[in-house]
């Protein structure tokens, strides 16, 4: 079964360079992507056997991709953790509540 992990290309190098090791450790794919668009293509190559997919979104993306994915994948489980600040450099995540969702 395959799990993916998105994360965003804005977030600071030290959290997505941890949450990509602890999420690998976990058995997940970890793409970072630029938006919305990335994701629907990367799924669309990899959705066979998709078992759940994580993302990491900003506020103005997550209605927008959550219904995408209920949608096109409902047989996968499908988690969203919104970022903690909105911009395109240097953003932060909750890391704890990506690992708890991982």
């Amino acid at each position: 079964m395959r799990k993916i992990l998105f994360l965003p290309h804005c977030l600071n190098e030290s959290e997505r360079d941890y949450l990509r090791e602890e999420a690998e450790q976990r058995g997940y794919e970890v793409y970072v992507v630029k938006g919305g668009s990335q994701v629907k293509r990367i799924l669309a190559e990899k959705s066979e056997g998709l078992e759940g997919v994580v993302g990491v979104v900003c506020v103005n993306e997550i209605e927008h991709m959550r219904e995408f994915l209920q949608q096109n994948y409902s047989g996968a489980q499908v988690s969203a953790i919104t970022l903690l600040s909105d911009g395109c450099e240097n953003t932060q995540v909750n890391v704890g509540e990506v690992l708890r969702v991982l």
